[in-house]
Formats: structure tokens, C-alpha cells, sequence
């Protein structure tokens, strides 16, 4: 028996031989190797004592499937000549269970604790697997992600590179729900919240437009009846993949990672492979508990800092006016953004000439971005602006046509604003498009860089440098590069993940970028049920909502829309009356005053999604300061009050109520709150109401 290795919370310590306990505040996980060679997680439990996973069908953490291809030996065990030889291919599967070979393990304190066990194949193919396994201060989940080693003489193929192979007990999760989220950026259920009960489900995901419906972020909650608990999962990727859930004899099962149906990864002797990590969290209480935690933890450790307090006020110039971007209309918005209290001022597509063209257009921007800059800057903005680095025009296409991803069709005619996908994953390519964005934030010093149109696209152009099936993984490893080493140059700048609007959401591009578009639905509704559904797995800063006009609702309606994640700005304020003007400043003040409990708080779904007929609305609540902010919205509803069951609060304290709109104010104990409920009254359709809590 080995000593135990005292650390600080998390705790890791060796519990028996070759075995070891991994816990925090939300879980106590056990990992051990056994005797007859295998890998296992053994246990999984709740702070509370609820056994999700146990040793009756323990997880075996990782699977993956190899080939092998190679010449067959001659005479003597000489290889003969390829005129002569032929291809002897095998493939062999690989889990925790193996057997294998324990090389090497170590336990540390790296940011909580981490395990790190290496593994060595028995027999033929020739690898090492390194197991990494982590568990981060307070209630964070479990990560878990492995790295394949070719230590052989043959090129090796991953035809399968799962990141999930967990068994879960059956047991505590009868009779629960599992939750996901859909995308479908520009559908009428954008960002909606999928329940289903205990059965079989797949959940799909990757950098796909609107073309298919059954696109979903990668993550998944499994609530248990009421509010006693459940698990979280996800996946840090952006490529193709999926998730299956399924109930077995035995367990429940959750498999799944990158597609192999675009998978086919060489692994050169020597090279090592990443496969995504995956998370997996128990928590306490209901969905928006397990959502809280889950948030908490992506600010604590994934998110990319930054210098300033996100989310600001952006300004943002699309839907104002499009692709017709001059000095003097830009000019005229930076007085608009620097009148209303905006922050950020965001030239979005349109001040270039053509796709893959990025320097200002000589006929409307003959004195290029420099005057347009300046005045952002002495209005005391910072200035950001949009490029499409991955899309080739009609020139670069036709000069260099190897770098696209596929060949370029007959007649092409591309708009201004995109062209044809490049492929991150070719060298060439892949070293153009890093001075693209290196020329672009240096060259017009830039605060804010935003990306769109398509950017991980499948390429099966073998003379790429990877397989035919293997684009978007390396696509995806690039595309982190590239903007993890901008970040690197440039620790002040924020980037924004747009493309096409909300195509590219999960756990992978949140930790390279600061925020990213939900959704190219720009109306109050839309927007309102995307960042519904996207704060269930993401932090409600992150999600950018881009406001167009909206006719026939009321201006605080229309604002407080979008004033629930990262605001942008982006109607033609040039032509709003004067009033207008004065109820956007007023609600940009109450944003800023806010924005700090959007990013540290919790958010509680207290109504149903947004539907356009019933009220709805949000709260978001900060345990920490005791401050907190209720949005409440009356769409086309006949009924002009409604009562909203608050929660979060402590029962026993007594919160000071205000509202925004009016004088009214009074004192209620949590319980009341909660209990009781809050009722709030808006004359009108159309209308809106915040409400702030001020802990006693």
C-alpha cells in the first residue's frame, strides 16, 4: 500500500495499489488499474452520495479503432518490391480494458488535481495511450482526454477516436430526462431545449449550416424526477461528432466523439494524435443548477481572459448598412455609438472590395479605415472589424485553386461578402491565412476581430497532407492554433466566433473565443429564444445577439431582448427620433450596471421559452454580492400581469425589490419570493419590465 498524497481541494490521493480517488465539491471519482491490465473508472459519485457509475460495470474511459497497413513480408522476412508485395491490412479495436502495459502514472496539483497514467499496447500494432483525467477546484466536472502514440515502424490510420465511452448506473437515473439543446440558426427553433425521456439518443454536432436540422450543441444534461440532481456532459470540439445515449442491459451507455464516417487519421511512427476531452458533472438540484455549475467552471477555467469586463456594449454596423460601408456614413454611426454609451464600435462585412480582398475599398473608403479608427478611438470606443479569412474570391481561386477544400464549380459568380472555403488543414493555405489575420489585427490595430462565413468545410483533397476523411479534425487543430497564437501576440484583443450565425457553438471554440453570434434571427423574439436556449450550456455573456429594427413593439421591448447576453447594436440609429435615442441610453446605463451579475451570476429560466404569445421572461442572480435582475416580456398576450416564481435566493434572507420603469419599490424575504412569487403588471403589448433584487 502506497502512502496517501495530500493535496489541497481537489483531493487526489492513492487510495491501493494502482488505484486512485480524484474528488472536489461536486464529486469523488475512483480510477484503477487492474491487475489484468485495464483502466477503469471504478466510481462516480455526487458530494451528496448518489453512485452514477460503479464497479458492477465500470467505464473504460476511452475507445479507439486503428489500421494497419503495410507490405507484406518476402522470403527471408524481406519486403519485396511494391511491384510484387501486397498491402497486409489489419485494424484492431482499444479501450481502457486493453490489456496493456502500465508505463508510467503521476498524480499532481496542475490547476486541481490531474492523473496522468500511460498505457502501452501488449502486442501488435506498436502505441502508447496517455490517460489524462482531471478535477478543478469547486463544483467542476470530471475532464477526461487521452493521446494516442505511434511507438512502431508502420504508419497507423484512426478509423475511430472516441472521446466518451462511459457506463453510467441505472439505478439513480430511472425515470429521468434527457436534455439537449438543437441549434438551427435561422429556424424557428433556434437554440431550443430538447427533453426526452430515458431511451435511446443521438446528439449530433459540427461547423454545418442550416442545411440540417438535427444539428445540436454537443452537451447534455440527465435531470433526475424533480430537483434531485443529475449529470452533465460535453465535448471540447469543434469537427464533426455525436453523442449516443442508450440504455443497456447492464448500465446506461454514453459512446461517441469525432464521426468516423469523416475519419480516417494517420498517426506517423513517432507522432501523437489528441483525441477532444470530454467532461461529465454530477450536480445538485434542477437543470439550472447543473447549468450554473457547468457555467462556473467554464469562467473559472476555460474561458479566455480578458483585459476588460465583458460583455461591452457593441455597435455594430450589418443590418444599419450592409455591404454600402463609406467614410462618411461610418463616421456618422461612431457619433451615434459614442451618444448612446456604446463601447465598441464593429465594422461588420462591406468595407472591402471582395472576398479574400482585405484592404478597404478605394471607391468608398479612399482614405481606407485610418479616419474611421481615429474617431472611434477619441470617442472612446475601441474598433473592431470583420473578416472572413477562410473564404477565397474569385482572383485567389483561380491563382490558387489546390487550397480550396473542393474543386471550383464551372460559372462561378461569388458575392462580395464570401467565396470559397480554403482548408485549414493544407499548409500552404493554412500559412496565408494566418497572415491574413496577423495583417488585419496589426495592420488596422485592431481591438475586436470578428470571423465568419463557412470555416471548417469537410475537403477530402488527398494531396492536403491529410486523408481524404480527415479534414475537419485537422482543420479544427489549426483553426485553434491560429487564434490561440493571435491571443498570444495580442493579449488585449477579443474575438468573436460568427459563422454564418451560430453554426459553430460548443465547449471547444469557447476557450479561443470571447463571445460568439447565436443566431442570424436579429428580431426581439428570436433572440430571445436563443439565448433561452444557449444558457443552459454556455454562460449567458458569451451569446451575442445582433439587434436589427423592430416595427410595432415598444423600445425597451425591442432593447431588453438582447440586453440578457452580449448586446449588439446594429439598426441605423441615424434615423431614430430623439426619444428613442433617449430610451437606448437609458438602457444601455442599466446594462452596464448589470452586465458584472450576466457574468458572474446564475441564470434561472423562470418561464417557458419564448413563443411570441406568453409572457417570458429570465432571472440572473448572484449568491456572492446578493444582487440580482429579473427581465419579464409581454409579447402579444391579452393578459397584462403575470407572476414569476423566482429562485436561487436564500430563503431566510430579505431582498430590497426595485424596478427600472417605475418608482415602486418594496422588501420580501427569499421564501416570499420564491413562494409567493412576484407579480409585475405591463399595460401593453409588446412591453417590458426589468425588476432588480438587492440582498438585505
Amino acid at each position: 500500500m502506497k502512502p496517501a498524497l495530500l493535496l489541497l481541494a481537489p483531493l487526489l490521493a492513492w487510495s491501493a495499489e494502482n488505484a486512485w480517488m480524484l474528488e472536489n465539491d461536486a464529486l469523488a471519482a475512483r480510477v484503477e488499474f487492474t491487475p489484468g491490465g485495464a483502466l477503469l473508472l471504478t466510481s462516480l459519485s455526487s458530494r451528496s452520495g448518489v453512485r452514477f457509475a460503479d464497479a458492477k460495470s465500470p467505464s473504460r474511459l476511452f475507445h479507439f479503432r486503428v489500421r494497419l497497413e503495410r507490405q507484406a513480408q518476402g522470403p527471408n522476412g524481406a519486403n519485396p518490391p511494391p511491384a510484387y508485395g501486397v498491402l497486409e491490412k489489419k485494424e484492431y479495436d482499444f479501450d481502457g480494458v486493453g490489456p496493456w502495459e502500465l508505463l508510467a502514472a503521476s498524480a499532481g496539483s496542475r490547476e486541481g488535481s490531474h492523473l496522468e497514467v500511460r498505457l502501452g499496447a501488449r502486442s501488435e500494432p506498436r502505441l502508447a495511450v496517455t490517460v489524462h483525467l482531471r478535477c478543478r477546484p469547486g463544483a467542476a466536472p470530471l475532464e477526461v482526454w487521452y493521446e494516442v502514440k505511434n511507438t512502431g515502424r508502420w504508419t497507423l490510420f484512426l478509423d475511430r477516436f472516441d472521446s466518451f465511452n462511459w457506463n453510467l448506473a441505472k439505478a439513480p437515473l430511472e425515470n429521468a430526462t434527457i436534455y439537449s439543446v438543437r441549434k438551427g440558426t435561422t429556424r424557428t427553433n433556434v437554440l431550443q431545449l430538447e427533453a426526452k425521456p430515458m431511451g435511446g439518443y443521438l446528439i449530433k454536432s459540427g461547423p454545418v449550416r442550416d442545411n440540417d436540422v438535427e444539428e445540436f450543441v454537443p452537451w447534455f444534461s440527465i435531470q433526475r424526477p424533480g430537483d434531485a440532481g443529475g449529470v452533465y456532459g460535453g465535448w471540447a470540439f469543434s469537427a464533426f461528432g455525436s453523442i449516443l445515449l442508450r440504455p443497456e442491459s447492464d448500465a446506461f451507455r454514453i459512446t461517441g466523439g469525432l464521426d468516423p464516417a469523416q475519419l480516417s487519421v494517420s498517426v506517423q511512427p513517432g507522432q501523437i494524435r489528441p483525441a477532444p476531452m470530454a467532461f461529465l458533472g454530477p450536480y445538485e438540484g434542477g437543470l439550472d443548477d447543473g447549468a450554473n455549475a457547468l457555467h462556473r467552471w467554464i469562467e473559472r477555467w476555460l474561458a479566455p481572459r480578458s483585459s476588460v469586463a465583458l460583455p461591452l456594449v457593441n455597435y455594430n454596423t450589418w443590418t444599419a448598412v450592409g455591404m454600402n460601408v463609406t467614410e462618411q456614413n461610418m463616421l456618422e454611426h461612431v457619433r451615434m455609438a459614442k451618444l448612446l454609451g456604446c463601447e465598441l464600435f464593429h465594422i461588420d462585412a462591406g468595407w472591402h472590395p471582395a472576398a479574400a480582398e482585405w484592404e478597404p475599398d478605394p471607391a468608398r473608403l479612399p482614405r481606407g479605415l485610418l479616419p474611421i479608427r481615429n474617431a472611434a478611438r477619441e470617442a472612446g470606443l475601441k474598433f473592431g472589424l470583420w473578416v472572413a479569412f477562410t473564404q477565397a474570391g474569385r482572383a485567389l481561386a483561380r491563382k490558387r485553386p489546390e487550397w480550396l477544400t473542393a474543386a471550383m464549380p464551372l460559372n462561378w459568380d461569388p458575392p462580395s461578402y464570401a467565396g470559397l472555403t480554403m482548408c485549414l488543414g493544407y499548409g500552404p493555405a493554412r500559412e496565408h491565412m494566418a497572415q491574413v489575420l496577423e495583417k488585419a489585427v496589426s495592420g488596422f490595430q485592431l481591438d475586436y476581430l470578428e470571423h465568419d462565413q463557412s470555416i471548417l468545410q469537410t475537403c477530402r483533397r488527398d494531396f492536403h497532407g491529410h486523408s481524404p476523411n480527415a479534414g475537419t479534425y485537422e482543420q479544427t487543430l489549426t483553426y485553434y492554433r491560429l487564434h490561440e497564437d493571435l491571443l498570444r501576440k495580442h493579449p488585449d484583443l477579443l474575438l468573436e466566433n460568427c459563422m454564418g450565425g451560430g453554426n459553430i457553438l460548443d465547449f471547444g471554440v469557447l476557450q479561443r473565443f470571447h463571445l460568439f453570434s447565436l443566431t442570424d434571427l436579429y428580431d426581439p423574439l428570436g433572440n430571445r429564444q436563443a439565448i433561452y436556449g444557449a444558457t443552459f450550456p454556455f454562460p449567458a455573456r458569451y451569446g451575442e445577439g445582433y439587434m436589427k429594427e423592430a416595427e410595432g413593439v415598444s423600445y425597451h421591448y425591442q432593447f431588453r431582448s438582447y440586453m440578457m447576453g452580449y448586446w449588439s447594436l446594429s439598426a441605423d440609429t441615424t434615423r431614430w427620433p430623439g426619444e428613442k435615442v433617449e430610451a437606448c441610453k437609458k438602457d444601455i446605463a442599466a446594462y452596464k450596471r448589470i452586465r458584472s451579475i450576466l457574468r458572474d451570476g446564475n441564470v434561472y429560466h423562470i418561464l417557458p421559452r419564448p413563443d411570441g404569445w406568453h409572457w417570458d421572461g429570465m432571472e440572473y442572480f448572484d449568491p456572492v454580492t446578493g444582487r440580482g435582475v429579473v427581465f419579464v416580456f409581454r409579447p402579444d398576450s391579452p393578459d397584462r400581469s403575470h407572476t414569476l416564481y423566482l429562485r436561487g435566493l436564500d430563503a431566510r434572507a430579505s431582498y430590497r425589490v426595485t424596478f427600472e420603469d417605475t418608482p415602486e419599490a418594496f422588501t420580501r424575504t427569499g421564501e416570499s419570493l420564491m413562494g409567493e412569487g412576484l407579480r409585475v403588471n405591463l399595460d401593453g403589448r409588446y412591453t417590458s419590465a426589468i425588476a432588480y433584487l438587492n440582498r438585505n
